[in-house]
């Protein structure tokens, strides 16, 4: 009997670390699938924090579709003020370079380049939260690290770890991608989007 219930008991210790993981990679896999549909609509507010301490707050209006084979997305920008109004539009063609297309209100000029990732990083469309919707689950480590109230909304907080550390916070009813804090590999705070 004594060893019915320690078998029991060992059982369940090593069976919760198992679901927790497997509540984590669920949380984080029902959130960036939000961010593989073909069409949608984002407000996105990035604050990149310098290696002197500053921060460079940028904020974006997004609107993603596809059309056909043809992916497009139109970024607006709100800040900083001095670029609030700035259009950027990003063609994706399968098999092909893209275009970008930056529409600036000042002098009502638009400007072609090809989408390398250069230009692409240059026009500040590298955004940490699209790239992890892409990534596969399996070579991510997600950790469950509780939850915590971001804006009045309670959410999921998980750690992914890659090459450095992010953090999600995911609300936890909508499953909605609230705050992504995204740190260097000594545990600076590099970026909040």
């Amino acid at each position: 009997m004594i060893k019915y219930k320690l078998l029991i008991v060992l059982s369940l210790i090593l069976y919760i670390p198992s679901v927790a993981q497997e509540t984590a990679e669920s949380i984080f896999k029902k959130a960036t699938d939000q961010l593989l549909i073909n069409n949608m609509e984002l407000s996105i507010d990035v604050s990149i924090v310098k290696k002197n301490g500053r921060a460079k707050e940028k904020s974006f209006e997004v609107l993603m579709a596809k059309f056909g084979d043809i992916e497009k997305t139109k970024m607006l920008l709100q800040k900083p003020e001095r670029a609030k109004g700035v259009t950027i539009v990003l063609t994706t063609l399968p098999g092909e370079t893209g275009t970008i297309e930056i529409l600036t209100p000042a002098n009502g000029k638009i400007r072609k380049l090809k989408a390398t990732p250069k230009n692409i990083a240059l026009v500040g469309s590298d955004l940490s939260i699209s790239n992890y919707a892409a990534k596969d689950i399996d070579q991510l480590d997600i950790q469950l690290a509780g939850t915590e109230s971001i804006r009045g909304k309670e959410c999921y907080k998980l750690i992914v770890l890659e090459d450095e550390k992010t953090e999600f916070f995911i609300e936890t009813t909508t499953f909605r991608i609230l705050e992504v804090h995204a740190y260097t590999n000594n545990e600076a705070k590099k970026s909040i989007t």
